[in-house]
């Protein structure tokens, strides 16, 4: 293995955490849409429990890559993935929101 392949092996593991992020984000996502479609309670706190999770997962890559944010390697499609992780996190933060209940009067 060269120095240069070397170097690119945490880029690229660090680029493949984040894609994988971005795609469980997705998942939970449409977990939760199905949940509060079927309007059920145990599905939602499971969807909910999810995007917790893949909340932490997508903060953790997004932490990964931006380490090689100032990378003179950092390529465009680095940069684009770095986008779609932000969009993620945004996307997820979101639904979270989306899918608090309102607290029952008495």
């Amino acid at each position: 293995m060269t120095q240069s392949e070397q170097h690119q092996e945490p880029i690229k593991h660090a680029e493949e955490h984040a894609e994988s992020a971005i795609m469980a984000a997705q998942r939970a996502e449409a977990m939760l849409a199905d949940a509060l479609e079927l309007a059920d309670p145990e599905l939602i706190h499971s969807a909910k429990d999810r995007l917790a999770q893949v909340n932490n997962k997508v903060m953790d890559a997004t932490k990964h890559l931006s380490e090689f944010s100032t990378d003179y390697h950092f390529s465009r499609q680095l940069h684009q993935t770095a986008e779609e992780l932000q969009d993620a996190s945004q996307d997820v933060k979101a639904s979270i929101d989306k899918s608090k209940l309102p607290k029952q009067v008495r």
